[in-house]
């Protein structure tokens, strides 16, 4: 595949603290384990080509974004377009970036219109957050399958997805993922087995995807962001 023609799709990770969403980025984009928790406070981008299914020189560009608690409300961060903006889930169930007409020229070679691969990214400065892909294509929200508070907040940002995505009349919805991490921890509980199991029955009926994965063991990690 030509470089100018390499898609770059962005995946969001939204879910509560100490879900384990870094883990999950780390494990898959730097194939490493972190065990000690550290609280995400700005929502951080993470880069890795991949190869596609359409052939052996079919490769994409996947953004992996990577959110503060769902729970968090405190304070400000950064948003997409550089300014600060009161920390809320809501934030990132956004589909679509606008492109100025000074980005826009930016990918373009000003002779022949060539598109530049990356032409958009502009060199990182400090106090800015900005994607390189233009919307968001997938979700995975991710819950600690072991804490029943953690899986009811993931279902809560489901229902919360779903309703914005019907007011604001989303036509082509984007691939939702509902992740249960850190299923190596006690697998063979019965607290785990129920909250596992009825997270794929709600998966089920809102047409989602369930997975069960672990971070710390790696466990269906690359298969979970290969298949989105």
């Amino acid at each position: 595949m030509a470089a100018d023609n390499c898609p770059i799709l962005r995946v969001t990770l939204l879910g509560m603290g100490g879900s384990g969403k870094t883990s999950l980025v780390n494990a898959f984009v730097n194939n490493t384990a972190v065990d000690a928790h550290s609280p995400t406070d700005h929502p951080t981008l993470y880069y890795k080509t991949v190869l596609s299914s359409g052939g052996p020189d079919e490769w994409s560009m996947v953004e992996i974004e990577d959110t503060y608690s769902s729970y968090r409300a405190d304070g400000k961060t950064l948003s997409e377009n550089s300014r600060m903006a009161p920390r809320n889930v809501k934030n990132f169930l956004g589909l679509k970036r606008r492109i100025s007409d000074a980005e826009a020229s930016i990918g373009r070679d000003q002779v022949d219109e060539t598109v530049l691969p990356f032409g958009l990214a502009e060199a990182p400065k400090a106090g800015r957050y900005r994607p390189v892909s233009e919307g968001r294509m997938g979700f995975m929200i991710v819950f600690d399958s072991t804490s029943q508070e953690s899986y009811e907040e993931a279902l809560n940002i489901a229902l919360l997805m779903e309703e914005t995505f019907k007011r604001k009349r989303v036509r082509v919805r984007p691939v939702v993922y509902l992740v249960a991490n850190k299923c190596d921890l006690n697998p063979d509980s019965s607290k785990y087995q129920q909250i596992a199991h009825t997270a794929e029955l709600f998966a089920r009926e809102q047409g989602m995807r369930s997975w069960r994965v672990s971070a710390k063991d790696f466990r269906q990690v690359g298969k979970l962001f290969r298949e989105m």
